[in-house]
């Protein structure tokens, strides 16, 4: 259910990037707020990142992670690429649902915080916040 249909580090590099603030700022604005369909990676070998110029994530295996984000704006699904150094999140994500969380659709706040960028997911914000009670 949360496989890419992207399977290269060429295919995901065609990809357009999600406009996620940056840690300088320097996109103009501070946060995003998007309605995420899901969100995926690529899995690719580290041979084929060094020749894409990408210095992605490892996994074990030796393979590395590349992220992908699906958000629905204006009832189209758009897919797109995350900056790699989201890729935690994404992985983090994809756990939870793993172990049956369901957490998408939602609406997701991307933003800077402390120097890094970071992504908070509404629905499961509103959860915990219901578990804690």
């Amino acid at each position: 259910m949360y496989k890419s249909h992207i399977t290269t580090a060429e295919g995901w590099l065609a990809l357009p990037e999600f406009a996620v603030p940056g840690a300088d700022s320097s996109a103009g604005f501070n946060r995003v707020i998007v309605d995420v369909e899901k969100v995926s990676f690529c899995v690719v070998s580290k041979e084929e990142c060094e020749l894409a110029g990408l210095d992605a994530e490892p996994i074990p295996g030796g393979r590395r992670v590349l992220p992908i984000i699906s958000t629905r704006q204006q009832d189209r699904v758009k897919i797109y690429r995350l900056p790699l150094d989201l890729t935690s999140w994404v992985i983090m994500v994809i756990s939870l649902i793993s172990l049956g969380r369901k957490l998408f659709p939602s609406r997701v706040e991307f933003k800077v915080h402390e120097g890094q960028r970071v992504a908070k997911i509404e629905t499961l914000t509103k959860l915990d916040e219901l578990e804690a009670h």
